[in-house]
């Protein structure tokens, strides 16, 4: 198989030959048409040796996928590719992986949270690239000492990927690509950065400029599908005290609330279309957006008939309730159901 040409950036690193850290490799790079991508999330979801922090690299021709699961959950994605870095669907990026399976690569690995979270900034907010004096490679680390740096470095070199914490100039500790053990970190990344050693053929630094407290958790496919149906219900219900209005007012309402709740599009497009493929939520952001809406039209419902929106809301909802309730929907309502 034909390697990548697809560069990080614009740098001459590919993103073929991106490699992160990793405390264990549960699937070692290998091509995604031996792999039974279903099964691997099946595994990672309910065998015990699977619930654990990890992420999946999956490399296509033309970007590079990031995965990441919780627990053993997957909750969240991001794609690295020429022009940038962002998050995206989990359905999007599952899609793109299937659809290039004899063209690419994967491997699973297992990662501390802290690197995920790290991992995971560095697509949700654009770095800042910092330049580094490759001449003087021993003075690496007094740069940083003499800025009084804090924060985190992304650092690339030939392509395997680290993470370096620093606080107040001085250099902490971090998530170190291929690090031996016996070796301090510091003397190791010296090292691969040519003291002592040949220099490396491309290096590339960035400033994370913010670090996500934690792994934010998009809306599930589940999640939507659920929503949708009860949005529907809510509909047919309320189109009855309406007089055949709900269909005008849900659309003047949806128009309103898109801006402040980019979500609703995914509860307003059509049933069998596809999600829009920039469009990243998480399952709070649904919730909310969701909740927003329903109050919004059974305002007008109680305008119409007093009283009637806390039996439209009641009717619609009861079969889900449980699955509503547990997402929150109802706290964000003014009507207190009473079952």
């Amino acid at each position: 198989m034909r390697a990548s040409t697809a560069r990080f950036l614009s740098s001459d690193v590919r993103l073929f030959d991106l490699d992160f850290p990793s405390t264990g490799k549960m699937i070692a790079r290998t091509r995604l048409a031996f792999i039974h991508l279903d099964n691997v999330l099946a595994y990672a979801k309910r065998d015990r040796d699977g619930m654990v922090d990890a992420y999946l690299a999956a490399y296509l021709p033309e970007e590079l996928l990031l995965l990441f699961f919780r627990k053993g959950e997957i909750i969240n994605a991001a794609t690295l590719r020429p022009d940038g870095r962002r998050p995206i669907p989990i359905q999007e990026a599952l899609r793109r992986m299937k659809a290039e399976t004899e063209r690419s690569e994967v491997s699973y690995c297992q990662a501390p949270m802290e690197q995920l979270l790290r991992m995971y900034s560095a697509c949700a907010s654009p770095p800042k690239r910092r330049f580094l004096d490759l001449g003087q490679p021993e003075k690496f680390f007094d740069v940083f000492r003499t800025e009084v740096y804090d924060g985190v470095l992304e650092l690339v070199i030939d392509g395997g990927v680290s993470f370096l914490h620093f606080v107040g100039g001085v250099f902490t500790g971090g998530q170190i690509y291929e690090q031996p053990a016996g070796i301090n970190a510091d003397k190791y990344l010296l090292k691969r950065l040519g003291v002592g050693a040949p220099a490396p053929r491309e290096v590339v630094a960035h400033d994370l400029v913010a670090v996500v407290r934690e792994l934010p958790a998009q809306a599930l496919p589940t999640q939507v599908k659920l929503f949708r149906e009860v949005h529907g219900k809510i509909m047919v219900a309320a189109d009855k005290e309406l007089m055949g209005e709900a269909q005008r007012k849900h659309q003047r309402h949806s128009a309103g609330l898109v801006g402040q709740h980019p979500a609703l599009e995914l509860l307003t497009m059509p049933e069998y279309g596809a999600a829009p493929a920039a469009l990243v939520v998480t399952g709070e952001q649904l919730t909310e957006a969701f909740a927003a809406w329903t109050e919004r039209l059974l305002n007008d419902v109680e305008l119409v008939s007093p009283g009637s929106a806390l039996t439209v809301l009641r009717d619609a909802t009861k079969e889900n309730r449980h699955q509503l309730q547990a997402a929150g929907y109802f706290d964000r309502l003014p009507w207190e159901v009473a079952w």
